[in-house]
């Protein structure tokens, strides 16, 4: 190749590979950022409250009828949680003192947050994100790195072992009042041993929250591996080799 033909490749390949490093340090391409599912929020607690009654709810077989439904909340009444994972209807109640779950695709929720998800996009859980409160703040960051926007909510699952877990599983007595403080006296605590489990949770943008009651950015449900336990996360502890995937479209 002449002198003057391979100088003007070399240039072209220089100009390629200086593209290609920009583009490396610029981050995922802007398109990622539309890829996440729209999360929707089915029923309100703040109206059931004003009303004073949530025995109605909604109907799960509703959102059934499309598939790979995710989902998570209370069970109607308040009288147990729910975790839907792809399809599948897990409810756990308190009976007679002790929390007991069963397959229900026709349970019905007070309130319920929800996502059709077919695709998911993984990334490791760093081993210094521990507990609830380090998830929180790591999972926007994690979300940012995937090329996700950061001002939406967000469906996300968690493959783990926990090293501990407090989680509760409402249990509204049929007469009591429908208030702040009565939803507060209802929840039954439970204390989660060391266990391989899956969770669902939903990330909600600043300023903005999934969860009605309170107002964490992250409403997290929790399943053992075994089937025995559902409820809802209020702290944990997580073992190291922990995976979170982030629905995509």
């Amino acid at each position: 190749m002449p002198a003057p033909l391979r100088a003007s490749a070399a240039v072209l390949v220089a100009a390629v590979l200086g593209l290609a490093l920009a583009a490396c340090k610029a981050g995922p391409p802007p398109g990622l950022a539309s890829l996440a599912p729209p999360v929707a929020v089915h029923g309100s607690m703040q109206e059931q409250m004003r009303a004073g009654r949530c025995d109605e709810g909604v109907a799960l077989r509703d959102l059934l009828t499309r598939p790979n439904l995710y989902a998570i909340g209370p069970l109607a009444g308040l009288r147990g949680e729910l975790l839907v994972w792809d399809g599948t209807v897990f409810a756990s109640r308190v009976i007679d003192g002790a929390v007991r779950v069963r397959i229900e695709p026709a349970a019905r929720a007070a309130f319920l947050v929800a996502s059709h998800v077919r695709r998911w996009r993984d990334i490791a859980v760093p081993d210094d994100v521990v507990t609830r409160a380090d998830l929180e703040r790591w999972l926007p960051q994690a979300a940012a790195a995937l090329g996700l926007a950061t001002d939406r909510a967000h469906t996300v699952r968690l493959f783990a072992a926990v090293a501990s877990a407090q989680l509760h599983v409402m249990d509204l007595a049929p007469d009591a009042p429908l208030d702040p403080a009565a939803h507060a006296a209802a929840a039954h605590k439970l204390e989660l041993g060391a266990a391989p489990v899956q969770m669902l949770g939903f990330l909600s943008p600043p300023g903005e929250s999934t969860c009605p009651i309170a107002s964490p950015p992250l409403h997290l449900h929790l399943r053992t591996l075994l089937g025995d336990r559902v409820g809802h996360v209020d702290e944990l502890v997580l073992a190291p080799g922990a995976k979170a995937e982030f629905a995509i479209r």
